[in-house]
């Protein structure tokens, strides 16, 4: 994933990407996806919100996703925005508000010194619908 830090929610809320461009960029560069997000809130709890972008795996926009997250996580703690001399890290990622299909991801990272080591995550579903199939 190429993770990309913005400053203001309102930017993150308003992008509209090329998805072809973004299509071609990850071809370019190895990458399956592109994460923008914010950090609303450092205290008393860390919050992000963000957007999850991945045109080249037939998902133009992922409402709600635990795997950006968790990589997010590491990214995090990897250039140091979890506190230093701690052994975990712990944030909630709201995303989907734009889709008009909101949820939150909570992640817990695990740390060795000042390196992520171990990454989990956690959130509920909603169930959307449900079908009967008939052979």
């Amino acid at each position: 994933k190429v993770m990309g830090p913005l400053v203001e929610l309102a930017t993150l809320n308003q992008m509209k990407p090329d998805l072809a461009l973004l299509t071609k960029i990850s071809q370019e560069v190895g990458a399956n996806g592109f994460y923008p997000f914010v950090i609303t809130a450092k205290q008393p709890e860390f919050h992000i919100h963000g957007r999850m972008f991945a045109p080249i795996s037939d998902n133009d926009e992922d409402p709600v996703t635990g795997n950006a997250n968790g990589e997010l996580g590491a990214y995090l703690v990897k250039y140091g925005f979890s506190e230093k001399g701690t052994s975990s890290f712990f944030f909630k990622a709201y995303m989907g508000n734009v889709l008009h299909r909101p949820g939150v991801v909570e992640v817990a990272v695990e740390k060795q010194g000042d390196r992520p080591s171990a990454v989990k995550i956690a959130g509920g579903i909603v169930h959307v619908f449900q079908t009967k199939l008939e052979v």
